[in-house]
């Protein structure tokens, strides 16, 4: 049955159909609500960040024994409290709510580390908008994200400045990182790499698998023997954060290590797990 998931590009959305599975991954119907239930979400999602921004602050300065309370993995703590480029404790985020039986809408959590649906949301969304004749209620966000990324690359390029990681005469690598045999990670990833490239054509971008990832006592080392200056990296903090070598070096550990000397930027910064964690919700509530 031809649907408007046959108009969605699969070398921008890879993950359209998926080995093993008989349906294509998009759902076949639309629903659709009126433009000032979209203003609501959008108002929502303001004002619980500047709330959820508040209370990381309140978990940062608290002593350890706070965090190890509340179930904080006891080796990621040394790392949530170094400053970012953003000052924010997540730069890209989503918030995900449901309505409840009287229509009323519910925040259940928040994805503050390694958030996905991108392309859904300022991608194929679009596309199956014009295909039912609707109203795309995301006009205009795939401009904000250009405008959002391209502040990132400034901002991240003056803090590599700023402690002189980078000189005026070497390369300033913006690199964007998963497991490039997880299509829906992958695809995530290249499409905020490519449009860092489009809002930002005099970056330096590149995109690295996580299976050839190097480093060394300068961080992580690239290819061509340049060091990358800032990494997106689509990998869960508390995975990450535990990874080991095959001879049992705490590779995870290390890693994070220079991220603390100031070797690279980290998009999202370590603390961005400060908001998934469940027990954080009962502290924000």
């Amino acid at each position: 049955m031809q649907s408007y998931i046959d108009e969605l590009d699969t070398g921008i959305l890879p993950f359209v159909d998926y080995e093993g599975y008989d349906d294509r991954y998009p759902t076949l119907s639309v629903q659709s609500f009126p433009a000032e239930f979209y203003d609501e979400i959008r108002h929502a999602s303001r004002m619980l960040f500047q709330i959820f921004y508040k209370a990381t602050k309140v978990f940062q300065q608290a002593p350890d024994e706070f965090a190890l309370n509340m179930d904080m993995p006891e080796n990621l703590i040394p790392y949530l409290h170094r400053g970012n480029p953003l000052g924010l404790p997540t730069w890209l985020s989503r918030f995900d709510f449901v309505l409840d039986t009287q229509g009323r809408l519910r925040m259940v959590e928040i994805n503050a580390d390694t958030p996905c649906f991108l392309i859904e949301s300022y991608y194929a969304n679009e596309v199956g908008a014009r295909y039912f004749d609707k109203a795309n209620p995301n006009e205009g966000a795939r401009d904000e994200l250009e405008r959002f990324l391209k502040r990132v690359y400034e901002r991240t390029s003056q803090e590599n400045s700023k402690y002189n990681t980078v000189k005026s005469s070497e390369a300033n690598p913006f690199v964007f990182a998963c497991f490039h045999d997880y299509l829906e990670d992958l695809g995530t990833t290249q499409f905020l790499m490519n449009t860092m490239q489009s809002a930002c054509p005099e970056a330096d971008v590149r995109f690295l698998s996580f299976y050839d990832m190097v480093i060394d006592d300068e961080g992580i080392l690239l290819p061509d023997g340049s060091h990358a200056s800032n990494l997106y990296r689509l990998h869960p903090m508390e995975l990450l954060i535990d990874e080991t070598t095959a001879t049992g070096e705490p590779l995870g550990e290390m890693f994070l290590d220079l991220y603390n000397e100031g070797r690279f930027n980290l998009f999202n910064p370590p603390e961005a797990i400060i908001l998934q964690n469940k027990s954080f919700m009962s502290l924000v509530y």
